[in-house]
Protein backbone atom coordinates (compact mmCIF):
# COMPACT_ATOMS: atom_id res chain seq x y z
CA UNK A 1 0.00 0.00 0.00
CA UNK A 2 1.08 3.67 -0.83
CA UNK A 3 1.86 5.53 1.80
CA UNK A 4 4.06 8.52 1.60
CA UNK A 5 4.75 9.96 -1.81
CA UNK A 6 8.74 11.80 -2.01
CA UNK A 7 9.18 14.36 -4.24
CA UNK A 8 12.54 15.73 -5.96
CA UNK A 9 13.15 18.89 -6.27
CA UNK A 10 15.00 19.49 -9.37
CA UNK A 11 13.80 18.24 -12.30
CA UNK A 12 9.99 17.62 -11.11
CA UNK A 13 9.04 21.18 -9.42
CA UNK A 14 11.80 22.48 -11.03
CA UNK A 15 13.40 23.09 -14.25
CA UNK A 16 16.77 23.17 -13.21
CA UNK A 17 18.12 22.41 -16.53
CA UNK A 18 17.18 25.55 -18.01
CA UNK A 19 18.53 27.40 -15.01
CA UNK A 20 21.68 25.64 -14.77
CA UNK A 21 22.00 26.60 -18.91
CA UNK A 22 20.82 30.17 -18.23
CA UNK A 23 23.03 30.31 -15.56
CA UNK A 24 26.52 29.31 -17.61
CA UNK A 25 25.05 31.66 -19.70
CA UNK A 26 25.51 34.28 -17.15
CA UNK A 27 29.06 33.40 -16.52
CA UNK A 28 30.20 33.30 -19.60
CA UNK A 29 29.14 37.01 -20.50
CA UNK A 30 30.84 38.08 -17.31
CA UNK A 31 33.75 36.89 -18.60
CA UNK A 32 33.58 38.40 -21.65
CA UNK A 33 30.29 40.90 -21.88
CA UNK A 34 29.94 40.87 -26.07
CA UNK A 35 28.91 36.98 -25.88
CA UNK A 36 25.18 36.38 -26.58
CA UNK A 37 24.16 34.91 -23.15
CA UNK A 38 21.46 32.95 -25.24
CA UNK A 39 24.23 31.30 -27.75
CA UNK A 40 26.01 29.88 -24.19
CA UNK A 41 22.70 29.09 -22.93
CA UNK A 42 21.81 26.76 -26.09
CA UNK A 43 25.30 25.39 -26.34
CA UNK A 44 25.21 24.61 -22.25
CA UNK A 45 21.74 22.78 -22.92
CA UNK A 46 22.98 21.01 -25.69
CA UNK A 47 25.73 19.33 -23.12
CA UNK A 48 22.88 18.67 -20.67
CA UNK A 49 23.96 14.93 -18.92
CA UNK A 50 27.45 15.84 -18.73
CA UNK A 51 29.64 16.23 -15.51
CA UNK A 52 29.87 19.99 -14.59
CA UNK A 53 33.67 19.91 -15.24
CA UNK A 54 33.05 18.40 -19.03
CA UNK A 55 30.62 21.11 -19.27
CA UNK A 56 32.56 23.94 -18.33
CA UNK A 57 36.03 22.63 -20.59
CA UNK A 58 33.92 22.55 -23.47
CA UNK A 59 32.44 25.81 -23.29
CA UNK A 60 36.02 27.10 -22.43
CA UNK A 61 36.58 25.96 -25.81
CA UNK A 62 33.58 26.62 -27.87
CA UNK A 63 33.36 30.20 -27.07
CA UNK A 64 37.40 31.34 -26.31
CA UNK A 65 37.02 31.62 -23.11
CA UNK A 66 40.02 30.43 -21.65
CA UNK A 67 41.98 33.62 -21.97
CA UNK A 68 39.43 35.81 -20.43
CA UNK A 69 39.03 33.05 -17.33
CA UNK A 70 43.17 33.07 -16.87
CA UNK A 71 43.05 36.08 -16.43
CA UNK A 72 40.11 36.17 -14.28
CA UNK A 73 41.96 33.96 -12.11
CA UNK A 74 44.93 35.52 -11.64
CA UNK A 75 42.82 38.88 -10.12
CA UNK A 76 41.63 36.29 -7.83
CA UNK A 77 44.54 34.81 -6.78
CA UNK A 78 46.26 35.67 -3.24
CA UNK A 79 48.55 34.33 -0.42
CA UNK A 80 44.97 33.28 1.10
CA UNK A 81 43.66 31.85 -2.01
CA UNK A 82 45.37 29.43 -4.18
CA UNK A 83 45.09 29.67 -8.14
CA UNK A 84 42.07 28.36 -10.13
CA UNK A 85 42.07 26.69 -12.92
CA UNK A 86 39.70 28.01 -16.46
CA UNK A 87 37.02 25.63 -16.17
CA UNK A 88 36.77 26.10 -12.28
CA UNK A 89 36.52 29.84 -12.76
CA UNK A 90 33.46 29.46 -15.33
CA UNK A 91 31.84 27.29 -13.24
CA UNK A 92 32.32 28.99 -9.96
CA UNK A 93 30.71 32.33 -11.80
CA UNK A 94 28.08 29.90 -13.21
CA UNK A 95 26.94 28.65 -9.64
CA UNK A 96 26.96 31.68 -8.11
CA UNK A 97 24.63 32.89 -10.98
CA UNK A 98 22.42 29.60 -10.61
CA UNK A 99 22.00 30.66 -6.75
CA UNK A 100 20.95 34.32 -8.06
CA UNK A 101 18.32 32.89 -9.55
CA UNK A 102 17.11 30.99 -7.15
CA UNK A 103 16.92 33.92 -4.98
CA UNK A 104 14.59 35.44 -7.17
CA UNK A 105 10.90 34.91 -7.34
CA UNK A 106 9.93 35.49 -10.40
CA UNK A 107 12.60 33.59 -11.95
CA UNK A 108 12.06 30.38 -9.98
CA UNK A 109 8.00 30.50 -10.86
CA UNK A 110 8.85 30.86 -14.73
CA UNK A 111 10.92 27.74 -14.91
CA UNK A 112 8.61 26.31 -12.47
CA UNK A 113 6.25 23.23 -13.33
CA UNK A 114 3.05 24.81 -11.29
CA UNK A 115 0.67 21.30 -12.21
CA UNK A 116 3.44 19.05 -10.24
CA UNK A 117 3.17 21.84 -7.24
CA UNK A 118 -0.35 21.81 -7.16
CA UNK A 119 -0.33 17.85 -6.96
CA UNK A 120 2.38 17.98 -3.83
CA UNK A 121 -0.16 19.80 -2.00
CA UNK A 122 -3.04 18.13 -2.99
CA UNK A 123 -1.35 14.72 -1.48
CA UNK A 124 -0.93 15.99 1.70
CA UNK A 125 -4.14 17.88 1.97
CA UNK A 126 -5.56 14.46 0.69
CA UNK A 127 -3.57 12.91 3.72
CA UNK A 128 -1.18 10.85 2.18
CA UNK A 129 2.24 11.95 3.92
CA UNK A 130 5.24 13.98 1.70
CA UNK A 131 8.85 14.64 1.60
CA UNK A 132 10.64 16.83 -0.84
CA UNK A 133 14.78 15.10 -1.06
CA UNK A 134 16.93 17.74 -2.82
CA UNK A 135 20.39 17.93 -4.12
CA UNK A 136 20.48 21.44 -3.22
CA UNK A 137 21.82 23.22 0.31
CA UNK A 138 19.02 23.72 2.48
CA UNK A 139 19.19 27.65 2.17
CA UNK A 140 18.63 27.31 -1.64
CA UNK A 141 15.56 24.71 -1.50
CA UNK A 142 13.90 26.90 1.06
CA UNK A 143 13.97 30.36 -0.83
CA UNK A 144 12.90 28.07 -4.16
CA UNK A 145 9.85 26.15 -1.89
CA UNK A 146 8.85 29.82 -0.45
CA UNK A 147 9.24 30.86 -4.25
CA UNK A 148 6.83 28.32 -5.53
CA UNK A 149 3.92 28.45 -2.70
CA UNK A 150 5.50 25.30 -1.30
CA UNK A 151 7.00 26.45 1.74
CA UNK A 152 4.77 24.41 4.32
CA UNK A 153 3.31 21.44 1.48
CA UNK A 154 5.96 18.31 2.84
CA UNK A 155 6.01 16.82 6.32
CA UNK A 156 9.47 16.48 5.71
CA UNK A 157 12.29 18.40 3.99
CA UNK A 158 15.95 16.37 3.36
CA UNK A 159 18.73 18.41 1.41
CA UNK A 160 22.27 17.72 0.82
CA UNK A 161 23.25 19.35 4.13
CA UNK A 162 21.88 15.82 5.59
CA UNK A 163 23.14 12.84 4.50
CA UNK A 164 27.23 11.76 3.64
CA UNK A 165 26.27 10.70 -0.01
CA UNK A 166 23.86 12.30 -1.80
CA UNK A 167 21.85 10.50 -5.22
CA UNK A 168 22.56 7.74 -6.72
CA UNK A 169 22.87 6.82 -2.53
CA UNK A 170 19.55 5.52 -1.41
CA UNK A 171 20.27 7.78 1.68
CA UNK A 172 18.54 10.78 1.17
CA UNK A 173 15.05 8.71 0.37
CA UNK A 174 15.76 6.18 3.66
CA UNK A 175 16.17 9.47 5.95
CA UNK A 176 12.86 10.49 4.60
CA UNK A 177 10.82 7.27 4.91
CA UNK A 178 11.92 7.11 8.84
CA UNK A 179 11.19 10.99 9.32
CA UNK A 180 8.06 10.22 7.59
CA UNK A 181 7.48 7.11 9.57
CA UNK A 182 7.01 4.74 7.10
CA UNK A 183 8.69 1.63 5.17
CA UNK A 184 10.72 2.43 2.07
CA UNK A 185 8.31 0.24 0.10
CA UNK A 186 5.33 1.77 0.85
CA UNK A 187 6.72 5.19 -0.72
CA UNK A 188 6.95 6.28 -4.01
CA UNK A 189 9.43 8.60 -5.41
CA UNK A 190 9.14 11.04 -7.90
CA UNK A 191 11.91 11.93 -10.21
CA UNK A 192 13.00 14.18 -12.77
CA UNK A 193 17.12 12.28 -13.04
CA UNK A 194 18.36 9.33 -13.58
CA UNK A 195 20.82 9.27 -10.34
CA UNK A 196 17.06 10.32 -8.24
CA UNK A 197 15.49 7.07 -9.96
CA UNK A 198 18.64 5.12 -9.21
CA UNK A 199 17.94 6.19 -5.56
CA UNK A 200 14.47 5.14 -4.79
CA UNK A 201 14.77 1.81 -6.41
CA UNK A 202 18.42 1.11 -4.81
CA UNK A 203 16.36 2.11 -1.00
CA UNK A 204 13.40 -0.17 -1.94
CA UNK A 205 10.61 2.01 -3.10
CA UNK A 206 8.61 2.34 -6.44
CA UNK A 207 9.28 4.88 -8.42
CA UNK A 208 7.81 7.72 -11.31
CA UNK A 209 10.14 9.17 -13.59
CA UNK A 210 9.40 12.65 -14.89
CA UNK A 211 11.01 12.75 -18.14
CA UNK A 212 10.20 16.38 -19.97
CA UNK A 213 11.97 17.07 -23.24
CA UNK A 214 14.18 18.71 -20.93
CA UNK A 215 15.43 15.81 -18.83
CA UNK A 216 14.58 12.81 -21.21
CA UNK A 217 17.93 12.70 -22.74
CA UNK A 218 19.61 12.08 -19.50
CA UNK A 219 17.64 8.90 -19.60
CA UNK A 220 18.70 7.94 -22.86
CA UNK A 221 20.44 4.09 -23.40
CA UNK A 222 19.48 4.04 -19.57
CA UNK A 223 17.69 0.83 -18.52
CA UNK A 224 15.90 2.40 -15.65
CA UNK A 225 13.02 2.96 -17.17
CA UNK A 226 12.22 -0.41 -17.73
CA UNK A 227 12.13 -0.44 -13.60
CA UNK A 228 9.59 2.32 -12.53
CA UNK A 229 6.33 4.17 -14.26
CA UNK A 230 7.05 7.18 -16.56
CA UNK A 231 5.05 10.33 -17.06
CA UNK A 232 6.14 12.63 -20.21
CA UNK A 233 4.22 15.92 -18.79
CA UNK A 234 2.32 17.02 -15.70
CA UNK A 235 -0.97 15.71 -16.96
CA UNK A 236 0.29 12.07 -16.93
CA UNK A 237 2.59 12.19 -13.89
CA UNK A 238 -1.06 13.14 -11.84
CA UNK A 239 -3.15 10.22 -13.82
CA UNK A 240 -0.20 8.16 -12.55
CA UNK A 241 -0.01 9.33 -8.63
CA UNK A 242 -3.14 10.41 -8.19
CA UNK A 243 -5.85 9.09 -10.76
CA UNK A 244 -9.17 11.55 -10.53
CA UNK A 245 -11.20 8.20 -10.81
CA UNK A 246 -9.57 7.04 -7.71
CA UNK A 247 -8.99 3.82 -9.68
CA UNK A 248 -5.25 2.87 -11.26
CA UNK A 249 -2.14 4.44 -10.63
CA UNK A 250 0.24 3.28 -7.99
CA UNK A 251 -1.85 1.87 -4.95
Amino acid sequence: MLRAVIFDLEGTLLQTEALEALSFGYAATELRPELDETDVASASDALLGRPPRAVSVELLKRFDLERDARERARRLTTRRFAAQTPWQVLLGLKLRAFDRALSEPATVLSHSYPRNSALARELRRDGRRTALCTGLGWRQARRTLAALGLGGAFDFVATREDVARGKPDPELDLLAARELGVRPEECLAVEGSPAGVEAALAAGMRAVAFTTPLTRRRFKGSKLLERCWTADDSHALCAVVAPPDGNGGVT
